[in-house]
């Protein structure tokens, strides 16, 4: 309710053009739901995304491969980028305390209990009915993004405990044994 309302207050097209400054290209419709993620983006623009936050409004597109070495360790290939400033970091300040503390104490702290102690800030996310478990987060070197669901959109429950599989669950313990 508190997010529909916020985005009531700021307008569904002031959300969009902040989600586009962060990297989101994916259609998003008008409406107040926006706050919920009722619109499906792809685990990669949300990752995207995440970085951006991660490097203080420095937007880089997404890449897949770094570096390229030969079997003597002679680089063939290296990616290079060059970031675009697309937010304040003004702004990006209490958006990343938000999201460390979501790690340090919050949804995601089962990253601490599971003994990550890097720097890091991150977002659970669950859908309705546990269709969907996410985990957004980074490092200052990384953004990774795990998505637990169905192709089908069935619903998930652990056999063990009979309860709804979480972002916290499920997504943010795959996230903290890759990172």
């Amino acid at each position: 309710v508190v997010s529909a309302k916020l985005v009531q207050a700021v307008t569904p097209e002031k959300v969009i053009e902040t989600a586009r400054k962060f990297g989101i290209t994916t259609p998003l419709g008008s409406h107040l739901s926006l706050a919920l993620g009722a619109t499906g983006v792809s685990p990669v623009e949300m990752a995207a995304a995440y970085s951006t936050i991660a490097n203080m409004g420095l937007y880089n597109p997404p890449y897949f491969i770094q570096r390229v070495e030969d079997h003597n360790g002679n680089r063939i290939y290296e990616h290079f980028y060059q970031g675009v400033q697309r937010v304040s970091q003004k702004s990006i300040y209490p958006l990343l305390d938000m999201m460390q503390a979501v790690v340090d104490e919050g949804t995601g702290s089962i990253v601490r209990k599971l003994g990550f102690d890097h720097p890091a800030a991150g977002k659970t996310g669950t859908t309705n009915d546990f269709r969907d478990a996410w985990f957004d987060g980074f490092t200052k070197d990384l953004s990774t993004v795990v998505w637990v669901g169905y192709d089908h959109n069935q619903v998930m429950i652990d056999t063990t405990t009979g309860r709804g599989v979480t972002g916290s669950s499920a997504a943010a313990p795959i996230w903290t044994l890759f990172m």
